[in-house]
């Protein structure tokens, strides 16, 4: 081989090298050749791993950090309802009061069950009251201003629960309580029900995301093929600069 060496030339043609030569150069080609291609079906194979795993991990995280938001908006539905019963039991509880202590208060229960005129009599006979000189007081109106001092004296209790079973005939306060009640538990099942929409949707959202990469994922796959390409591009290189290589050692010139 050393003989048939020497007497190629850079003008040398393919054609006109020895036999073994160009087997020896045919089979250089032939291994970069499964060298490429074995590094192709490496980098689609190792490229079609790892997209599967960025889609399994992007997939897992969208899921999570929609749990968290779920979450996190439970809790704060939670503390508004907390709020909202707190508040409801608030206005109830004062109702309920200013009914015992209007019931219990001999001035403000006179007050309520009079009439307008009766209202402006007797605030006409305190009125005379106050000027002890002037003898124009009528019976009536004594009657009326004696009726109006007693607004301390204690309220038997029996009185105090007929008074409350007559005032309820206007305003019942159990019966509003427990209408607005159940106007509440109506709706909260309202907001189940939403929930309960939203995290179907959810699930076949999820379900139809798992099927189709998403805009992430797509530019994730692009990516990689760029990177692949790149890599094989270098595997070329590195052949070629081989080739050239083994060239020099065999003294073959390049040819212009």
């Amino acid at each position: 081989m050393t003989d048939a060496v020497a007497g190629i030339t850079r003008k040398t043609r393919f054609v006109d090298l020895p036999v073994n030569i160009q087997q020896f150069i045919e089979s250089i080609e032939q291994q970069k050749q499964v060298q490429l291609q074995i590094g192709n079906s490496i980098m689609a194979d190792e490229t079609e791993q790892e997209l599967k795993a960025v889609a399994r991990t992007v997939q897992r995280l969208g899921q999570e950090l929609q749990v968290v938001r779920m979450t996190l908006g439970g809790d704060r539905e939670r503390v508004e309802e907390a709020n909202a019963q707190v508040n409801f039991a608030v206005k109830h509880a004062e109702k309920a009061a200013s009914l015992v202590a209007h019931a219990t208060d001999n001035g403000s229960w006179g007050l309520s069950r009079l009439t307008p005129q009766q209202v402006a009599n007797r605030r006409k006979a305190l009125l005379a009251l106050q000027r002890p000189g002037e003898n124009t007081v009528d019976a009536d109106i004594e009657a009326l201003a004696a009726s109006a001092s007693d607004g301390g004296a204690a309220v038997d209790d029996y009185e105090v629960v007929r008074r409350i079973q007559f005032a309820s005939v206007d305003y019942d306060v159990t019966n509003d309580y427990y209408w607005a009640w159940l106007s509440r538990v109506e709706s909260s099942a309202r907001v189940m029900a939403e929930r309960l929409d939203q995290l179907e949707r959810f699930v076949a959202t999820s379900s139809d995301e798992a099927a189709r990469p998403s805009p992430r994922a797509v530019s994730d796959i692009v990516q990689y093929q760029n990177d692949s390409f790149l890599a094989i591009a270098g595997k070329v290189a590195a052949l070629d600069d081989d080739v050239r290589r083994l060239r020099k050692k065999l003294g073959i010139k390049e040819s212009s």
